[in-house]
């Protein structure tokens, strides 16, 4: 459990399960009493229609980019949903990014645009998705 701190300046201690459950925002397939992890569910959106899965796109967009680090964010939009948008913590990385964006993205999914920004990173390496940009 934690302690959740409230507005009036008090704190109580709360269990983050439900009904027996830790929930979290990563995707699981349970099968024969054995866990298998998909991804985090943050990671996915739709786009005209289809489930494009960012953190895939980003692993595939860094394994091609050697001059800096990456990150696949989504951009939410009217007519179609969401649509992408690539960071680059440099100029180099944002140039190899856009030459090989056309390979690694279908074409429902190509980013919107393809910038240089802060790159933010868990300790663990993992993007940090914003809810918009």
């Amino acid at each position: 459990g934690w302690v959740v701190f409230k507005p009036d300046g008090s704190a109580a201690w709360e269990d983050p399960k439900r009904d027996g459950w830790l929930r979290t925002g990563d995707r699981v397939e349970l099968r024969g009493g054995k866990i298998r992890l998909l991804g985090r569910a943050d990671d996915l959106v739709k786009i005209r229609g289809e489930l494009v899965d960012l953190a895939a796109l980003e692993l595939a967009l860094q394994s091609r980019v050697s001059s800096g680090r990456v990150a696949v964010y989504r951009v939410p939009d009217e007519r179609v949903g969401f649509e992408l948008q690539v960071v680059t913590d440099n100029a180099a990385a944002a140039s190899e990014a856009r030459a090989v964006s056309e390979v690694i993205f279908p074409p429902y999914a190509r980013p919107r645009e393809i910038t240089t920004g802060v790159v933010e990173k868990t300790l663990l390496g993992k993007t940090v998705r914003r809810r918009e940009v």
